[in-house]
């Protein structure tokens, strides 16, 4: 089951294409026969798709197996590639900020390994196009790794920017993941703090870990387990610092590295799961929570992007084995 309140942002707004933002992997037809059979419901009732959304409207879906959708589903973008329809899954919109549900291997930007034209930077801008905005091209404001699905903030000016990057230095921005990491971890909660060092081989390309060496920065993550099963915990994860890689390493670092991580967790571990009935071909690590004041504004800022299908799709299994 899953469960949300409609923000203000969200309210006024089609109830099938609120869904669809919740859920970008799920089919319309999937999220219409969901609502059709009462396994979704507003406010503890049943609604049509058509149904405009209301500031604290509490949605409530009765399943947890969310089927991958089939067909692309136009919407409304700046271009008819689609490329950028089939991704472009908002979260949160405003003057000066534009927050997307990124999906797992979409690189946030373009680099040596990722061509420009398919990242979640590219599918930022082609949205933002329609605005015409001069003198600025729309800006992430944090990044995610690769396989890392979730919550992801872009500026659309460069006012906003400077103040969202003044509010995550002075660690104002609360950020929160959820993550499935190898082993049963005995502690309820616990913190790890290190100084994490960034190092570079033509081998291994970059790779993080940690290090007492003065150049080393300063981490500290903090976890609190949700579910435990056989041989795997279900965690959530709040990050002080935000150093590349941090998670990872820092799960690795207590001997319970991230299901699915090839670079710091189990390679041969990490094939098995690949196979059914698990099938996870992806790492499980999800930005599922941010909270800021924002700088504009000055209203708190609630942003929440819930497990994707395939993930969801784990745990269900993990919870029979």
């Amino acid at each position: 089951m899953n469960s949300f309140t409609i923000t203000k942002n969200l309210a006024d707004k089609r109830l099938d294409k609120v869904l669809k933002s919740f859920f970008p992997e799920a089919s319309l037809s999937f999220l219409y026969k969901s609502l059709r059979k009462g396994n979704i419901k507003v406010n503890k009732k049943k609604k049509k798709p058509d149904y405009k959304t209301q500031e604290n409207d509490t949605i409530v879906c009765f399943f947890s197996d969310v089927p991958q959708a089939k067909k692309v589903t136009k919407i409304a973008l700046h271009t008819k590639d689609s490329f950028f329809i089939k991704n472009f899954y908002p979260l949160f919109e405003d003057d000066d900020l534009l927050v997307l549900n990124k999906i797992a291997k979409i690189a946030v930007h373009p680099g040596s390994k990722h061509n420009a034209g398919k990242t979640m930077l590219d599918i930022a801008r082609a949205h933002t196009a329609q605005y015409n905005i001069k003198d600025f091209d729309t800006t992430l404001v944090h990044r995610l790794d690769l396989e890392t699905s979730g919550i992801l903030i872009f500026a659309k000016n460069a006012s906003i920017l400077r103040k969202m990057n003044d509010l995550i230095q002075s660690r104002h921005v609360r950020k929160y993941y959820t993550a499935l990491c190898y082993g049963v971890i005995e502690k309820d909660s616990g913190s790890i703090t290190t100084s994490l060092e960034r190092t570079e081989s033509k081998e291994r390309g970059t790779k993080i870990r940690v290090s007492e060496e003065k150049s080393a920065k300063k981490a500290v993550t903090h976890y609190h387990v949700l579910k435990r099963f056989r041989d795997a915990s279900l965690i959530k994860l709040k990050i002080d610092t935000g150093r590349m890689h941090q998670i990872r390493v820092h799960m690795k670092s207590i001997e319970h590295p991230i299901l699915g991580d090839n670079q710091y967790g189990d390679f041969a571990m990490n094939k098995q799961l690949q196979k059914a009935p698990l099938s996870l071909k992806r790492m499980f690590l999800h930005a599922s929570e941010y909270q800021f004041t924002h700088p504009i504004t000055n209203k708190l800022i609630k942003l929440k992007a819930p497990l994707p299908p395939g993930l969801t799709q784990v745990v269900d299994i993990y919870k029979k084995l």
